[in-house]
């Protein structure tokens, strides 16, 4: 009986959880192919980009600060349309993309559920063509009549081309509960089935 009691508040939270993970899985316009490693192998070989310095990486990690902290703006799309190259590689734990029309179409409709952003670039260091770029996100998030702060850390692995637009972005950070746990009714139903433990 206990049983059945709990596998019905299942389904009911599902049910009800139904709609978040839909918009949640909106903000990403492409499809997961499972294929994680050998998408980034592969792409980190063929995306070759100038060779990165202190000072190239660090005015790297602030154009990159300056177009996300314009998330939920109208200037944000513009931003990151000049922050990328039309051929590129980013994988945002959410979404992998090749062409920047596709990056954009993403960040139109994630832009429309974020309001006031900021990102902080906390540390920035180089290896051959990569910028390794660590920062703080904190936003506000938009979903079901409700609106959520949401914070993480992350570590961004960035290549530009000659022109200092991005061609290769790696993004290394924890969605579970730099996000999801955090959503309206999908969280309840995230930690329930995923509790996180510290000992």
């Amino acid at each position: 009986m206990a049983y059945l009691m709990q596998n019905q508040q299942l389904k009911n939270l599902i049910r009800g959880s139904g709609v978040v993970l839909a918009s949640l899985f909106g903000l990403s316009a492409c499809n997961s192919t499972g294929q994680y490693t050998q998408q980034y192998s592969a792409a980190r070989q063929q995306q070759q980009g100038v060779t990165q310095d202190a000072a190239s990486a660090q005015a790297l990690a602030a154009r990159f600060a300056q177009a996300f902290n314009q998330m939920g703006q109208p200037s944000f799309i513009s931003a990151v349309d000049q922050l990328y190259a039309d051929s590129l590689y980013i994988n945002d734990t959410l979404s992998v993309h090749y062409q920047k029309a596709s990056v954009l179409e993403n960040f139109k409709a994630m832009n429309k559920r974020i309001q006031r952003a900021q990102v902080t670039i906390i540390d920035v260091t180089t290896a051959k063509d990569v910028a390794y770029v660590h920062w703080k996100m904190r936003f506000d998030l938009k979903l079901l009549g409700q609106v959520k702060v949401i914070e993480s850390h992350g570590i961004s692995e960035l290549k530009q081309n000659a022109a200092g637009q991005i061609i290769f972005q790696h993004d290394f950070w924890d969605p579970a509960n730099g996000l999801y746990r955090a959503l309206p009714y999908a969280g309840g139903l995230y930690r329930w089935l995923t509790p996180f433990k510290t000992s």
